[in-house]
């Protein structure tokens, strides 16, 4: 029997993620200048009259019904599946639980 180390991908993900915010901190933190209040205010208030602008005009494509699609039958399959093993769980009793409560028992 080959043994296959399994990866880790929770442990993976993390790391990714906690790599990509100690780079956009890194380059805040190298920026050195300190911002007002009133600075962050104007600077909030011009990208919410840029995002309202740029989307007043903006008309649903063919492409966005079709991501909006798909997402909706991976939710729905997700649920499916999520109450169906909540519900009526795939046991078999040659899993390790089975042969652990088998102990115990006797």
């Amino acid at each position: 029997m080959a043994i296959v180390k399994q990866i880790n991908y929770k442990k993976i993900t993390f790391l990714t993620g906690l790599g990509l915010i100690l780079l956009w901190l890194g380059g805040y933190m190298s920026d050195q200048r300190t911002y007002s209040l009133e600075e962050m205010t104007a600077f909030l208030a011009s990208c919410g009259t840029f995002i309202q602008s740029s989307y007043s005009s903006a008309r649903p494509d063919r492409w966005d019904y079709f991501i909006v699609l798909v997402s909706a039958v991976i939710v729905l399959v997700t649920l499916y599946y999520s109450i169906r093993y909540l519900i009526k769980p795939d046991d078999q009793s040659s899993q390790i639980k089975y042969q652990i409560l088998d102990e115990k028992k006797s």
